[in-house]
């Protein structure tokens, strides 16, 4: 509900169906993008953990990352912070 942050999802699935089967599944409300689909600027903020969540900037500056439930809490923790 926030007009100045988009979420999105970056799907390292190979088959781009199961992957958008998946997000329905999970009820994922945002964008859905394969990795074969992705911008080198976007790139330099992907590590192969999984889940792995990255907040940046519309220059594409990093401001939060990290994998697992610590990374989710850091980003999200950070998103509430610029609130």
């Amino acid at each position: 509900s926030n007009p100045r942050v988009e979420m999105i999802h970056l799907s390292r699935d190979r088959n781009e169906q199961a992957a958008l089967a998946w997000a329905r599944k999970a009820r994922l409300p945002w964008p859905h993008i394969m990795l074969k689909d992705t911008k080198a600027a976007l790139m330099t903020h992907y590590t192969r953990a999984v889940p792995c969540y990255v907040l940046i900037d519309r220059a594409g500056k990093k401001i939060a990352a990290g994998s697992g439930r610590a990374g989710k809490s850091a980003v999200w923790a950070k998103l509430k912070e610029l609130r």
